[in-house]
């Protein structure tokens, strides 16, 4: 099936909305979570090297980001059924 117009402008639709979702998300998210999540999926930092940027623990770098990952998980899943 060709792509059209049409598909295009729907999916760019879908992907504002999941954008906005996202946002929302990562707003509420606590600080310490949104930090470890933004280290580690934007500026691509190794556990050891999030640690030493916001000087905490590595086993609370592991936490927060399993925590993140979690709530982000869920909110998109949530998006995504309705």
């Amino acid at each position: 099936m060709a792509e059209g117009p049409a598909q295009r402008a729907t999916e760019r639709v879908d992907a504002e909305r999941a954008v906005e979702r996202l946002s929302a998300v990562l707003a509420k998210l606590p600080r310490r979570q949104r930090d470890v999540l933004m280290l580690y999926a934007v500026a691509e930092l190794e556990y050891a090297e999030i640690a030493a940027a916001l000087q905490i623990p590595l086993g609370s770098v592991q936490s927060a980001l399993h925590r993140a990952r979690t709530k982000v998980r869920a909110a998109l899943a949530e998006g995504d059924a309705r």
